[in-house]
């Protein structure tokens, strides 16, 4: 979601610092640049896409998810760089063939282990320009994050001529300073007033009702809404350590106008935005706009209620990721019925929709996750949202087998 708010000079100074262009040669001392505060790496990713294009260049890419965190070990997230790496070559390198039909004798066979996928990284990184973006790195469980830090480490000493771009939030710069000494160029991204008002006019342009709005309550939200956001103070105000906190506060004044403005882009008459405007105050916090959203969502009455309210069951409670399809047929169960009707499967447009934005569907990997883990942890402690989810999940999934 936040990227969508970048204007971004410091992420467009990046990739020319990642690729060399910044009097910055594959032997220097720094490898590893990190942007905190906010999210770029799509656009680094493309930047060094198009850098790659036509070269004897890598540029391999893993999202850490918060929902997914049981799945992401750091053997899987190295493993899942090194497919992206082999997929896109013409032969696969000796090194690489000859430790896959080793692994392919051992009895029944086994899956490459952390140290086996190192050297694999280190035998591509070695011999061509190689860049790895990792994204969301603070979402990676604690000690995997450090097993994954180590094994960057040992990469940038055998391959001194990789690149990693790393995301996260403020709190692990630190980490990963401290885990990979003397390689590390930081830089921190802040949002100003005009990164909002560029966002809200994108926003504003692409609404499906034109007739609700006019130049007069467009202007009113482009000036209300920075001036809201900017005044907010997000969390804990007795904080006992407020520099990373002070950090922070620009990623969630970013959540924030996602929520606000789509409760003003919901109601159908001028009238009704305006009304939704004088309403947003300076003083809302993260967890008041959650629970506005889904009061939002109760408010809409029946199926659509039902929807949005079980959608967000399901993928706050799943022990998985959930595919977009798989969530859409459990949603369509009927508990008690013995027969499961196809016609009943919900859009995911329409799914998106009854949940008023508090989804999003990573179109890569064909999942559905919530827009940022502070509403897992949001939707986790507050218990009055959900009556018995999981058994209500299991009914569902009873039901479903159940079927004909």
């Amino acid at each position: 979601m936040i990227r969508q708010f970048c204007s971004v000079m410091g992420v467009q100074e990046s990739v020319r610092h990642l690729s060399g262009n910044k009097s910055y040669s594959p032997g220097s001392e720094e490898s590893v640049f990190v942007l905190t505060s906010c999210d770029g790496s799509s656009l680094v990713v493309d930047k060094l896409c198009d850098h790659a294009r036509g070269q004897n260049t890598v540029v391999s890419c893993f999202y850490f998810d918060f929902a997914a965190r049981k799945e992401q070990s750091a053997t899987n997230t190295v493993g899942s760089l090194v497919k992206q790496m082999v997929s896109g070559m013409e032969t696969i390198p000796e090194e690489i063939w000859r430790a896959f039909q080793e692994q392919k004798r051992t009895v029944g066979g086994r899956k490459p282990q952390l140290v086996d996928l190192v050297g694999m990284l280190q035998a591509i990184a070695s011999s061509r320009p190689t860049f790895l973006c990792i994204d969301a790195l603070d979402e990676c469980a604690g000690v995997e994050r450090l097993k994954l830090l180590d094994s960057l480490k040992e990469v940038l000493e055998q391959s001194p001529g990789i690149r990693i771009f790393v995301t996260g939030r403020p709190h692990i710069r630190t980490e990963i300073e401290s885990r990979l000494a003397g390689k590390v160029v930081s830089i921190s991204v802040n949002s100003t007033r005009g990164d909002i008002k560029r966002y809200l006019r994108v926003k504003l342009g692409l609404g499906e009702t034109p007739d609700a709005m006019d130049e007069g309550l467009k202007a009113e939200i482009l000036e209300k809404i920075p001036e809201s956001m900017s005044e907010m103070s997000v969390g804990p105000r007795n904080a006992p350590d407020l520099a990373p906190y002070c950090q922070l506060i620009d990623i969630f004044r970013f959540l924030l106008v996602r929520p606000n403005t789509e409760a003003i882009l919901q109601e159908p008459t001028i009238y009704g935005r305006r009304k939704r405007l004088r309403e947003i105050r300076g003083g809302l916090g993260l967890e008041d706009a959650y629970s506005a959203t889904i009061q939002r969502i109760q408010a809409q009455g029946g199926e659509k209620s039902r929807i949005g309210i079980e959608a967000l069951m399901w993928i706050s409670h799943a022990e998985r990721p959930l595919m977009a399809d798989e969530l859409c047929q459990a949603l369509a169960v009927e508990r008690g019925s013995t027969s499961f009707n196809g016609d009943n499967i919900p859009s995911m447009s329409t799914l998106v929709g009854c949940c008023q934005g508090l989804i999003t569907v990573d179109k890569e990997a064909s999942t559905v996750r919530l827009i940022h883990y502070t509403l897992q942890e949001y939707l986790s402690t507050s218990s009055d949202i959900f009556s018995e989810p999981h058994s209500k999940m299991t009914e569902i999934c009873l039901a479903y087998m159940n079927s004909r």
